[in-house]
């Protein structure tokens, strides 16, 4: 059976993690769950997500929210399944075992989706993988190693799971959508430079990356001439205005961060999901870490030759953006090795599987 086949109408709920900082998660998701009713535009679809996560009240499918992120709200999550069951229950970095019995209980077909090495290890888990339908690992195979023996051994003995590497996702990138955004801020193709710190990753008392990378966007300003653009993100409290030739953009539609990366010069960016959408969209880059996760990421990159290695310091990022501005050279073989990794947009990969599942039916 063919998921064109399908005369039901299909019913996805999606649960990335989510709170007060940080929207990774939601954003994979978000996409993949765009892609998915742009092919079934009468599907279902819902989210579960914190109160306080900042896109709570901005997500355009139907919400439940919870008091806290679902991965530490088992009981309402699992009251939610037993309810109103899904077709398919979609779990990014969240949830607990109880929360995917409950699902496989109710009849749906579950999906997990790993974006670290410890999240990996708990799916290969003996009494986890009969509870999973596919397992997406979030970053691209160069970067967290292909499936090891081990692994292998675990899918043979204890589960019928599909395992697929990701990659990079992120909504197609559309010139029309990117001349209009482009416009809008006034800036020309190839013509500026772009930082992105992300929302996530912000620890302890002292300068923050949205601050770090902003004092790091007016050194650049000031030495280079070239117009620079910051994205702060719904995370960031009110700052101060920045220098002369620095636009703060406070906030994007999903869809438009990889437009204006697509037409930015170069970048500085977080170790996190936006680097791989960068090296999707063969974009050179400086990547600086700022959470415990993205560290050996960046390392890993930094080895491959595809993006500049930066500590979470203005100095060191100002200087591998300003290398990348001024030395056509270096971004040339940047680019060259970037294409060599190969790293692609996942979404289409993730629909698909999607249709996959429903095609078999509840579980």
């Amino acid at each position: 059976m063919h998921a064109v086949g399908l005369v039901r109408r299909p019913s996805l709920l999606f649960v990335p993690v989510s709170g007060p900082v940080g929207t990774g998660e939601y954003v994979r998701s978000y996409t993949i769950a765009e892609g998915f009713q742009a092919k079934h535009p009468d599907a279902r679809i819902r989210f579960v997500l914190s109160r306080h996560a900042p896109v709570a009240k901005s997500c355009p499918f139907e919400t439940v929210l919870l008091d806290r992120s679902p991965t530490h709200e088992t009981a309402a999550l699992t009251e939610l399944l037993e309810r109103d069951p899904p077709d398919v229950t979609v779990f990014d970095n969240a949830g607990r075992m109880a929360a995917l019995r409950a699902a496989r209980r109710a009849g749906s077909r579950v999906v997990w989706i790993s974006r670290r090495p410890k999240l990996r290890w708990k799916a290969f888990r003996a009494h986890c993988l009969p509870l999973l339908d596919e397992h997406w690992i979030a970053f691209p195979r160069f970067l967290e190693g292909d499936i090891g023996p081990w692994e292998q051994a675990k899918l043979r003995l204890f589960g019928d799971v599909q395992v697929r590497f990701l990659g990079a996702v992120f909504t197609p990138t559309n010139a029309a959508r990117r001349r209009t955004l482009l416009e809008r801020l006034g800036l020309d193709e190839d013509g500026y430079a772009l930082l992105t710190p992300g929302g996530g990753g912000q620890r302890g008392h002292g300068p923050q990356a949205p601050e770090i990378f902003a004092h790091a966007a007016e050194r650049v300003a000031e030495r280079t001439g070239v117009p620079v653009v910051i994205t702060t993100g719904l995370n960031a409290s009110d700052s101060p205005p920045l220098g002369n030739g620095v636009r703060r953009v406070p906030e994007l539609a999903p869809g438009e961060l990889p437009d204006l990366m697509s037409s930015a010069r170069a970048l500085a960016l977080n170790g996190g999901t936006t680097l791989t959408q960068a090296l999707a969209l063969g974009k050179t880059a400086v990547s600086a870490p700022v959470a415990s996760d993205q560290h050996r990421r960046v390392r890993l990159c930094g080895r491959r030759g595809v993006v500049i290695p930066a500590s979470l310091h203005e100095g060191d990022i100002a200087a591998g953006l300003e290398a990348l501005l001024t030395d056509d050279g270096l971004r040339d073989d940047m680019t060259r090795r970037i294409a060599e990794v190969d790293v692609d947009n996942g979404r289409e990969g993730a629909v698909a599987a999607l249709d996959e599942l429903l095609a078999r039916g509840r579980a």
